[in-house]
């Protein structure tokens, strides 16, 4: 059935969505030139922020990052955090 993803489909559902991506299962060739025109329109629009830790520990643990708009039409997609190493 349609929805169902096999294992290393599941795992790469995952991976997108921890690292801030999107996954395009795509089966059918018709189905890909809508995963194309999906992509290409995200890139037409997308930003880049940075980030620069103020604390000076690394010592491996896992820090959460939270970003916010004030605006309800846009969507944000970014990782949930990082490891702090060095």
């Amino acid at each position: 059935p349609k929805g169902d993803l096999s294992p290393g489909m599941s795992v790469l559902k995952r991976f997108s969505s921890e690292t801030g991506g999107r996954l395009f299962a795509v089966g059918d060739p018709d189905d890909l030139k809508d995963a194309v025109l999906e992509i290409q329109e995200e890139l037409r629009f997308q930003y880049v922020i940075g980030y620069h830790s103020m604390r000076d520990t690394w010592d491996g643990a896992f820090r959460r990052i939270k970003v916010e708009l004030d605006r309800k039409k846009l969507e944000i997609r970014t990782r949930r955090g990082y490891y702090a190493r060095p």
